[in-house]
């Protein structure tokens, strides 16, 4: 654990998210300061996610970049009245381990999950490359 010092320690994610980092740098004797830069929230009109989750099957994949757009995917999914076999591309050890552990998403997404060992965007186009035999012309939601 990293010893802070009394460090303040500015936390830009949305409040809900930044209560976990919070109680970190708390515990390493900092003093966490809450400053959402951003808010999660659903967007004003949900046909078009809803739209496009109803035929996923012509997708060759899903990208998830965050937990919180693993929810709303799944919840697309669930009101389209069935899980999905397409598989499921995750950056992000909170997002990965959310699909691995929660059982509401792995009910939504039946199919294969692949989370890339380093969780940046650039580790994720490395695993496509990976599991996927030729990127182009590929579709992804």
């Amino acid at each position: 654990m990293l010893d802070l010092k009394g460090r303040r320690v500015g936390i830009t994610r949305a409040r809900a998210d930044a209560v976990s980092f919070a109680e970190q740098v708390a515990a390493g004797s900092g003093q966490p300061v809450l400053l959402p830069c951003i808010r999660i929230a659903a967007p004003d009109d949900l046909e078009p996610l809803l739209s496009s989750a109803r035929d996923l099957e012509q997708f060759d994949g899903i990208l998830l970049g965050s937990k919180n757009a693993a929810i709303a995917a799944a919840r697309a999914v669930f009101h389209r009245g069935r899980s999905t076999q397409v598989p499921v591309f995750a950056v992000g050890k909170q997002t990965a381990g959310r699909l691995a552990q929660d059982d509401e998403l792995q009910a939504a997404f039946a199919g294969p999950k692949h989370a890339p060992e380093e969780y940046r965007a650039e580790a994720l186009v490395e695993l496509l490359k990976e599991q996927v035999e030729d990127l182009n012309g590929r579709r992804f939601w």
